[in-house]
């Protein structure tokens, strides 16, 4: 995966769906509204959602759906895919279970 791509591609989509609130002309409301044009987030969701699918598989299942706001589930998989793509070498390091292990007596030997 190219993933200096990935997380621009990410990057972008997170920013197209930052969300306000989507009260306006007396009328009042709890919804949001995402900050770009409708048909931008779908545009860039078509190419985000073959990104989770690679690196978050899981995403449906795994974040929550925002009650009040429509891509609110897809900005949270997309904040959580990026970080997954950035700190993969960090957390194959930490997590691998082939890498050794001490424990805090073998230290002091």
């Amino acid at each position: 995966m190219n993933t200096e791509w990935a997380v621009a591609e990410l990057d972008k989509f997170i920013r197209l769906t930052e969300s306000i609130n989507g009260s306006s002309g007396g009328f009042v409301t709890s919804t949001s509204r995402s900050v770009h044009p409708r048909h931008e987030v779908l545009e860039q969701w078509a190419v985000v959602f073959k990104i989770l699918e690679q690196t978050f598989p899981d995403w449906e299942s795994e974040c929550e759906r925002h009650a009040h706001y429509k891509f609110g589930q897809r900005r949270d998989a997309a904040i959580h895919a990026k970080q997954l793509i950035i700190r993969a070498l960090e957390i194959q390091a930490n997590l691998d279970p082939a890498a050794p292990v001490l424990s805090t007596k073998e230290l002091h030997e």
